[in-house]
């Protein structure tokens, strides 16, 4: 199996995080490329984007499950999207077919490409895919009314200098 993570933006600043793997299969030697910390098994498993690919290619005999959690970093809205797949792969490390569009035969493709990342599953005759639990970070309200407060104040503070200049040009008309 492949988790790759590519980097879209050219800039060192976003991660996914693979953590909580379980599954039946055996796991024989992993092997990484680019920016990759840590193992699978027992994790977590960090991919980072200093280069273009970052990789990690994982010999298993496969079981009847494997389950994982991926957390990820999100680009802003204007940057071009960084991008996670998996893939699982045959002996001859190519992908099973799966309904990609893209041609790829991803199982998973996650684009990053803003605050609210796309969860993509793709169907394959040689495996299912369930995606459950998809969360994305929001800001807190209280920091939500912070910012609020903060822009209420500086706006109230430009409208009552606004104010005293007008009152003088009257004054001395």
């Amino acid at each position: 199996m492949a988790f790759d993570f590519i980097d879209g933006d050219g800039l060192v600043n976003y991660t996914v995080t693979i953590s909580g793997f379980t599954s039946d299969a055996t796991l024989s030697a992993g092997s990484a490329s680019g920016d990759v910390s840590g193992t699978l098994s027992p994790g977590p498993l960090v991919l980072g984007d200093t280069d273009f690919f970052n990789g990690w290619l994982q010999d298993l005999t496969f079981g009847a499950f494997i389950n994982f959690q991926i957390e990820s970093t999100a680009n802003g809205p204007f940057a071009p999207p960084d991008s996670f797949s998996f893939f699982l792969l045959d002996s001859s490390l190519l992908p099973y077919a799966t309904d990609d569009p893209l041609g790829k035969d991803a199982l998973l493709i996650l684009d990053i490409a803003n605050a609210n990342p796309v969860a993509q599953a793709f169907a394959s005759a040689s495996a299912t895919l369930t995606i459950s639990d998809v969360s994305v970070p929001v800001p807190t309200p209280g920091t939500l009314l912070l910012f609020m407060i903060g822009g209420s104040g500086i706006l109230g503070i430009g409208l009552r200098k606004r104010g005293a200049y007008c009152r003088k040009d009257r004054e001395y008309s």
